[in-house]
């Protein structure tokens, strides 16, 4: 370009270095930026946005804070694109306090916060258990007239879950259709996995028979909580009648799913039936792993099957980890078993 005297302008410098901050090629972009100006082209404000989203994207939030000094030194404004980058980053790597003064900052410029300016703070508090401030920034975000979203309800609903508040994460999921926000699927999964936690299978049914009827179908994700859920509260019978379901609909289902139910069949005496599910495994041309042996041999060694264990196919790097398995948790039948 240069070569043929055409002189490179800011819109060039900007789209080449939004292109090399989405690729991660952080001193190439320090050294086009220097080079610009070098050349006198004055950054913008979308030429500082591309690097900060670049840098935060690659967790340099020092190097993105610098940037944000020198642009007010150049007489150019941050918007609130800039601070919710800002934010974002300094939230993932555990800085949500720090975040929080980007917040004050932004208020104190007159730049209005929005709806992903609360979520990030929200979602970074909850992340450092702060529940107390996530809920006072909820707070603050509603009585700003922010209305909160699916993503607001979703990061709430999952911090009560996981902090075992089950009745809490409860009231917010109902509350949301009154609200005039719709569930999506992760709202029900993160709902149902909360739930499940707790052993309350009966609203777990609930929240199923909401999906079902206003016709949200449940995903890999769903099943595969269910399917945990139901083993851990010992509901087995259940978990393989919707099990044999899931098959009947071709749904596609991770290997760990059937490692759940094989050793929940085991556990619970049916022996045959966790031998076919295995056999299920290979028919639906999944790869069994480690975990999925290691829970066979040790289900057959259990129940004295022994000259069964040989006709589960396992290659050399599998039966090396299983026999460390066995070592490791001291299984002298079995041992004796292979010797022989």
């Amino acid at each position: 370009m240069q070569h043929e005297g055409v002189q490179p302008d800011i819109i060039t410098y900007n789209i080449l270095l939004d292109g090399l901050c989405k690729i991660g090629r952080v001193d190439e972009v320090k050294n086009l930026f220097n080079k610009m100006l070098d050349q006198g082209i004055n950054p913008n404000l979308i030429t500082y946005n591309s690097m900060f989203s670049g840098f935060s994207r690659l967790g340099e939030w020092k190097e993105a804070l610098r940037l944000l000094n020198e642009m007010s030194d150049r007489g150019i404004h941050p918007n609130t694109i800039t601070f919710n980058t800002l934010v974002d980053s300094l939230c993932k790597e555990g800085f949500t306090i720090e975040a929080s003064k980007l917040l004050d900052m932004m208020i104190q410029r007159g730049i209005e916060p929005n709806t992903i300016t609360f979520n990030t703070l929200i979602d970074g508090y909850c992340l450092i258990g702060q529940v107390d401030k996530a809920l006072k920034l909820f707070d603050l975000m509603v009585a700003q007239g922010h209305k909160p979203n699916n993503f607001t309800y979703n990061i709430l609903i999952n911090m009560y879950c996981k902090r075992g508040k089950v009745d809490a994460a409860q009231k917010l999921f109902y509350e949301m259709p009154r609200k005039g926000i719709k569930h999506e699927i992760v709202t029900h999964n993160t709902m149902l996995d909360g739930l499940y936690r707790a052993g309350k299978i009966i609203n777990a049914r609930r929240v199923l028979d909401e999906m079902n009827r206003i016709g949200i179908a449940p995903d890999t994700i769903t099943y595969h909580t269910i399917l945990d859920g139901l083993y851990k509260n010992q509901c087995m019978d259940e978990a393989l009648d919707l099990f044999e379901v899931i098959l009947s609909q071709e749904h596609k289902l991770e290997v760990r799913v059937f490692n759940i139910l094989i050793d929940g069949m085991f556990k619970t005496g049916k022996t045959q039936v966790a031998k076919d599910t295995f056999n299920v495994i290979l028919s639906k041309q999944l790869v069994p792993v480690v975990v999925t042996y290691t829970i066979m041999m040790r289900g057959l060694v259990k129940e004295g099957l022994m000259d069964e264990v040989d006709d589960v196919f396992v290659d050399g790097e599998i039966w090396m980890s299983i026999r460390f398995y066995y070592a490791q948790c001291s299984c002298p039948k079995f041992a004796q078993e292979r010797r022989n």
